[in-house]
């Protein structure tokens, strides 16, 4: 019996938003747990709302959502990612997209000066790296709470490089 009603107080808590942090996409307060539909048709009043992934089975797997400009020449805004629920798990606002050395350090300092401002200050920071054949991958994270800033770096032997900051919600 008291298996049934916490089994029943979970499956209530998961309708729910998990957590009272946010980021903010398209003009639209995002929220780990807001619906799939609400979110999408809130964000499609200001962004562009593209499904990059393959569309899911009913009731299961993931899909995620490429955000950009409503402009000629669109600039990405950030991705959004719903579980087989149709619920929001995961939230991700680029800071920096192939930028310059300066544009990262701004980058970087803009993203910890909000995390500062939101009252933020007791995180971890994980640094890792990755070496295959293909491609170097190095990486900080800086976790606080469900929201991070990540900072990376990837480049491959043909000269292909990839830098960004970027703020995930989780």
């Amino acid at each position: 019996m008291r298996l049934q009603y916490l089994l029943a107080g979970a499956l209530l808590l998961s309708a729910q938003p998990l957590t009272t942090d946010y980021l903010t996409l398209c003009g639209v307060r995002l929220q780990i747990g807001m619906l799939q539909e609400t979110a999408l048709a809130d964000l499609s009043r200001q962004c562009k709302v593209e499904l990059a992934s393959e569309p899911r089975r009913p009731e299961s797997g993931a899909e995620e959502w490429r955000l950009s400009t409503k402009t000629q020449i669109p600039s990405p805004v950030g991705d959004v990612i719903f579980d087989g629920h149709k619920a929001l798990i995961n939230v991700s606002m680029p800071w920096a997209d192939k930028a310059g050395s300066q544009q990262l350090v701004d980058a970087l300092f803009y993203a910890v000066t909000a995390f500062d401002a939101e009252g933020r200050t007791a995180c971890t920071i994980h640094a890792r790296s990755s070496v295959e054949p293909n491609f170097t991958y190095e990486g900080v994270t800086i976790r606080c709470g469900r929201k991070e800033i990540v900072v990376s770096s990837a480049h491959s032997p043909a000269g292909l490089r990839s830098e960004d900051v970027s703020e995930n919600l989780f």
